[in-house]
């Protein structure tokens, strides 16, 4: 699947919302692919679908998809709690779901 030709998943922090506490932190992600394009047998959402459909599945999901997952979110924003060294745990929330992104 996806994972397995991403080396690494990118975590940009793109946007932090400040009142009186941080309580709404933005970011983007990014999946690095291993090989560029060119070097694909055949295209890469083909063979990801193709892996899917094998597993009876309609679709799949990618790294940069994965903080739809609660679990992942979760994580974020302790890390990010602690870093900051925030008293609460923020909410983590794509960039792209914001408004005016």
């Amino acid at each position: 699947m996806p994972n397995a030709d991403c080396p690494d998943l990118i975590v940009s922090v793109s946007r932090v919302e400040f009142g009186r506490t941080v309580r709404d932190i933005f970011i983007d992600v990014l999946g690095l692919r291993r090989r560029s394009p060119d070097q694909w047998t055949e295209d890469p959402h083909d063979k990801y679908m193709g892996e899917a459909r094998a597993k009876g599945k309609e679709t799949y999901t990618d790294l940069t998809e994965v903080f739809i997952f609660p679990a992942i979110t979760e994580v974020v924003a302790r890390e990010f709690q602690k870093r900051l060294g925030l008293l609460y745990t923020p909410v983590i929330r794509r960039l792209r779901d914001h408004g005016d992104a």
